[in-house]
């Protein structure tokens, strides 16, 4: 479907969801409000709602560390995702996972894992299951590019593509790891070549640009949807803030201020203004609320009771059981 101007605001207000939660959220874990130090997605929010808008509910996603958007896009309340960080009782995996690999299986968000590419695997799974139960459902596959020197993804999309398996795969390609540039680690010109080894479409494309994200994203749906097998999308993107939290960035600083050139809001915000679909304070007020919502949520779960050493130990066998 061809966006209109109240996608393109509805869009806008969960890139600035995403952006502000993983800003503060590492703010707030510098002033120990915050157990947890998030990878942000700064710079990349263009892909997960790009590529998850318009999803149904019973379509999944299989999130990597920069994909926070995917959860949102897909109805993740903001307040259930801060209670994962805080490790709050009342989160789902009772402090067990970290934010990002914590599940929320009734939004269509899959378990991820703590290993770099392993949970490709698990995106694919679910795309078999799909297929076994006669539907029409999709999985949205997320990863960095150095996941694909693993042997998950190679083992993963051979098997996607031999069984016309309805995943799509996301290389969110930002150019660097923790800090070495991925230039470093592999010889292909574009990652997305690799798809024709396995006989499936390949496409590199602009990341940052949301309406590129979701034209190329509806074309591999459609596709899969038909039981015509799996896409490999590689979004080219940029990572404007450090590996993880508050860490010191690798790069020089006039690198990743050239960066910001790039930033995927500022774009979205630029071309709904030169449109007419909206006035600079409008979206100015998105961007207020969404803090102010934010702040509301992380202030309501300080007095909400958090997993104790004891609950380290819920959860993982049985009472009673073989051991």
């Amino acid at each position: 479907m061809a966006l209109q101007a109240n996608d393109l605001k509805e869009i806008h207000r969960q890139m600035a969801v995403t952006r502000h939660y993983d800003l503060l959220t590492n703010k707030w874990h510098q002033e120990g409000l915050i157990q947890e130090a998030v990878h942000e997605s700064t710079g990349q929010e263009a892909i997960a709602i790009g590529s998850c808008y318009g999803l149904r509910t019973t379509d999944q996603v299989m999130p990597s560390l920069r994909t926070r958007g995917a959860f949102f896009a897909k109805g993740v309340p903001t307040l259930q995702a801060l209670r994962a960080m805080r490790a709050c009782k009342s989160s789902p995996s009772m402090g067990h996972e970290t934010s990002h690999h914590t599940g929320y299986l009734e939004y269509g968000v899959l378990v991820g894992t703590g290993m770099v590419g392993s949970s490709i695997s698990i995106g694919t799974g679910a795309a078999l299951a799909i297929q076994l139960q006669g539907k029409d459902d999709v999985v949205l596959n997320y990863f960095g590019d150095g996941a694909t020197n693993r042997g998950d993804f190679h083992e993963s999309i051979n098997l996607a593509a031999v069984w016309n398996l309805p995943v799509i795969f996301y290389i969110e390609n930002n150019g660097i790891a923790l800090t070495l540039e991925s230039s470093r680690n592999h010889r292909c010109e574009k990652l997305s070549d690799r798809a024709l080894g396995y006989g499936i479409p390949g496409y590199t494309i602009d990341g940052n640009n949301v309406f590129e994200v979701y034209e190329y994203s509806q074309k591999a749906i459609d596709r899969a949807r038909k039981g015509e097998g799996p896409t490999l999308i590689e979004c080219m993107t940029t990572r404007l803030r450090p590996h993880i939290g508050l860490r010191p960035d690798v790069r020089p600083p006039e690198e990743v201020e050239k960066l910001w050139e790039k930033c995927p809001i500022k774009r979205l915000e630029t071309y709904m203004v030169e449109k007419n679909i909206t006035t600079k304070e409008e979206l100015e007020a998105v961007h207020v609320k969404v803090q102010e919502d934010l702040k509301k949520e992380v202030d309501m779960i300080q007095s909400e009771p958090r997993c104790t050493r004891e609950d380290l130990y819920l959860h993982v066998y049985e009472e009673g059981g073989a051991h």
